[in-house]
Parts: C-alpha cells; sequence; structure tokens
C-alpha cells in the first residue's frame, strides 16, 4: 500500500496529463514528401569513420514520406 501512495504523488503525473491535453490540442502531423533516387554515402577521405561507412558508394533510395515532428 506504502508504494501505491508513493506512486500516485508522483508530480509527473501531473505534468504528463498537462502535456498529453496540449498534444490533442495541436494541428495534424504534416507529412513531408522525399523524392527518392540515388545517392552517394560513405567516405573516402582519412577522417573518423565506422567500417560500413567505407568506401562511398551509390545506394538507391525509395521515395518516402516523414512526419513534421516525432
Amino acid at each position: 500500500m506504502d508504494i501505491k501512495h508513493v506512486l500516485s504523488r508522483n508530480p509527473m503525473r501531473r505534468y504528463i496529463t498537462i502535456v498529453e491535453a496540449s498534444r490533442r490540442s495541436e494541428s495534424a502531423v504534416k507529412w513531408i514528401a522525399v523524392e527518392g533516387g540515388t545517392v552517394s554515402v560513405g567516405r573516402d577521405d582519412e577522417g573518423f569513420s565506422f567500417d560500413n561507412e567505407r568506401p562511398r558508394h551509390i545506394a538507391y533510395v525509395s521515395s518516402f514520406e516523414i512526419a513534421d515532428r516525432p
């Protein structure tokens, strides 16, 4: 019972309720279209890079949409 009481008094609970209410009142998510095509990815210089970033290569990216916010 004690832990249930402590958790029920969590100050973040009120904050989360306020944030959720404000999110509901926001406008609808806008989607941004990104055209696909070939892109050059990776590195060829001597700077730091992970092993999967070498050598620089061409990749095809399909068209997609991304939201204007998380």
